[in-house]
């Protein structure tokens, strides 16, 4: 008889979300955290998140008792169901498990925060089955949308042994250094329209590896063949042009 696939431990799942949001995020201490409650793996995931350091969380819930109650549980904040899209717009992680068989968290929702926030990112974990995040919102420039799968596969990765766990503060040192240049572009050109301020931010992004390529390239030898090598693999392109 064959094995039932193997299923990652909540705590688990709980630890895969923490490091997504600090991929996002970077620290979570500079974060302010939404749980729609539903199901107890959003509970779960939201406490490891509170208790991991995250700056503030707010507890929404249909039932306004069962907010109450578990803001108290958490020792948080809760707020009414009512506000939930000024709720979103206030978040930059978002733990949704009402599972009620239509999506909460819809699109316009999203792409209405993130507006509101100038485009900050928001990270959002949907938990509940079936979901209650609109499909399409991972498409919109600023939401990272994860579902139950996404976290339990990467929990189970990691678990195997091929979580790359060093690249985990790489990756967040990067999403910081992003995030930085994109606000100090906004803040600098606060009236240039969407293609000047791409424009300026990928002359903004590649200034500091551009010096560095170019300081490596001065001196020749193998260490310039393998920072191609490198670069052409983080970029995902082969050849000398995309």
């Amino acid at each position: 008889m064959a094995e039932a696939p193997e299923t990652a431990r909540p705590a688990s799942v709980a630890v895969a979300a923490q490091r997504l949001a600090e991929n996002v995020h970077g620290s979570l201490a500079d974060c302010a955290g939404l749980l729609v409650a539903g199901g107890e793996m959003g509970d779960l995931i939201a406490g490891h998140l509170h208790d991991a350091g995250l700056a503030r969380l707010v507890v929404t819930a249909r039932l306004a008792r069962r907010a109450e109650m578990l803001a108290r549980d958490m020792v948080c904040h809760h707020a009414p169901f009512d506000s939930l899209h000024a709720l979103v717009a206030d978040a930059d992680i978002v733990v949704s498990a009402v599972a009620s068989g239509r999506h909460l968290i819809t699109r316009d929702m999203v792409a209405g925060a993130l507006a509101a926030r100038r485009r900050k990112p928001i990270f959002l974990i949907d938990a509940a089955v079936p979901g209650d995040i609109q499909p399409g919102v991972d498409a919109l420039d600023g939401a990272f949308v994860y579902d139950l799968d996404d976290l339990e596969n990467m929990a189970m990765a990691a678990r195997a042994g091929h979580g790359a766990t060093w690249a985990d503060p790489a990756v967040a040192a990067l999403r910081e250094h992003f995030e930085a240049a994109r606000r100090a572009v906004l803040d600098e050109s606060p009236a240039a329209g969407p293609d000047e301020a791409t424009g300026l931010l990928i002359d903004r992004l590649l200034r500091d590896p551009a010096e560095a390529l170019r300081e490596i390239a001065a001196h020749g030898g193998h260490d310039g063949e393998q920072a191609l090598r490198l670069v052409r693999r983080l970029l995902g392109f082969k050849g000398g042009r995309r």
